[in-house]
């Protein structure tokens, strides 16, 4: 299936804010909005496909969506202009603003927490965070680890799921971040309530404790990460005998992706290098390391519907609330990231992959 992705230039100098959002969305791809119904699990996100498909278009061309009146008929209406005085003011920061994933902005993570949930720079938030836990553990979830455990987050974000894990199970998680801004925020987040501490890394020199940690835990982040071979070692001479390795990340279907044409459109979308693994490379380096996989599963579609339910839930929300125009163009900006990734789960080339793996004695 193509991508739902709008590949657009930001405005630059435009009338009002009103324009520059009606000019943003009106040059899309006429079929965007209709490939909304070839995308599996959204049916499942929503009660009603036909008002999923009419939010969502509300949504990526900037209008009003107005709830189906009793006819059953939807109604999409033109936002009014704003007075003169605050469209040349709008103009003027929209002329200087660029929306952007190149790393974290304070601008690009408001976004990222309006689109995902505070705490939150990833799809699912503490649905998401509890679902994987279970898979560790049925009957005991979160709660599988004590107050005397400590957990590494690696890639830990904004913490939302570092401060999660600490409230609902009560062990020490110490979430380490590459990125200032990410990690200024879960600080500025975190509610020092918790046994939750956040801490900058270079995980090019990263050298923890040998026999420290009772577990380690990565969401989303190491399919991004230099030199992962090396980093895999440093979590095998960081956990203690026994102790358990819990991740999930963006994976190939098969080694010969990484040549395919959707992989490649993919990755170079990203604003990082990437090199994701097949789960059979992950098995192998896991192994080499003392590591055995315990468990392993596709997880794509139940994130393919995390992903949608935040758009839907977001175009709900713009419809009550005013935000400045920098702001959404922001939140474009990401969802355009996030459509490109659709576009690779979609080809069947990449999956989100759950693993469990335990340090052997």
């Amino acid at each position: 299936m193509p991508s739902i992705g709008l590949k657009l230039p930001l405005p630059r100098k435009l009338a009002d804010i009103t324009v520059a959002a009606r000019r943003y969305f009106a040059s899309a791809q006429a079929t965007a909005v209709d490939q909304l119904d070839k995308i599996p699990g959204l049916a499942d996100a929503t009660p009603d496909k036909s008002v999923a498909k009419a939010r969502l278009k509300a949504w990526w061309y900037g209008t009003t969506y107005i709830s189906p009146a009793p006819s059953g008929l939807e109604t999409l209406l033109e936002p009014q202009n704003l007075e003169e005085d605050e469209a040349d003011a709008a103009s003027e920061e929209l002329a200087n603003f660029k929306a952007t994933v190149e790393g974290w902005s304070p601008q690009r993570v408001k976004a990222a927490q309006m689109l995902f949930g505070t705490g939150y720079a990833k799809p699912g938030g503490d649905e998401m965070i509890r679902m994987i836990f279970d898979k560790v553990d049925l009957a005991k979830g979160l709660t599988v680890f004590s107050k005397s455990n400590k957990l590494t987050e690696i890639g830990s974000g904004l913490g939302g799921a570092a401060e999660l894990i600490a409230t609902e199970s009560g062990a020490n998680v110490a979430g380490l971040e590459t990125d200032p801004n990410l990690l200024a925020a879960a600080r500025i987040a975190s509610t020092n309530a918790t046994d939750a501490n956040f801490s900058e890394v270079d995980f090019d020199n990263f050298k923890p404790r040998k026999k420290s940690a009772d577990a380690i835990i990565s969401f989303e982040s190491l399919f991004a990460a230099p030199k992962k071979e090396k980093l895999i070692k440093s979590f095998a001479a960081s956990l203690k005998p026994g102790g358990r390795l819990i991740l999930t990340d963006f994976a190939l279907s098969a080694p010969e992706e990484r040549a395919e044409e959707e992989i490649i459109k993919w990755a170079s979308s990203e604003p990082q290098e990437v090199d994701p693994w097949t789960l059979n490379e992950w098995t192998q380096h896991l192994e080499s390391n003392g590591l055995s996989i315990l468990s392993s599963e596709d997880i794509t579609d139940k994130y393919k519907k995390y992903i949608f339910r935040s758009f839907l839930d977001y175009s709900d929300f713009i419809q009550n609330t005013k935000f400045d125009e920098t702001l959404r163009l922001q939140v474009m900006a990401e969802g355009q990231l996030w459509a490109d990734r659709i576009a690779a789960f979609e080809s069947g080339k990449l999956q989100l992959m759950f693993i469990y793996a335990r340090m052997t004695a």
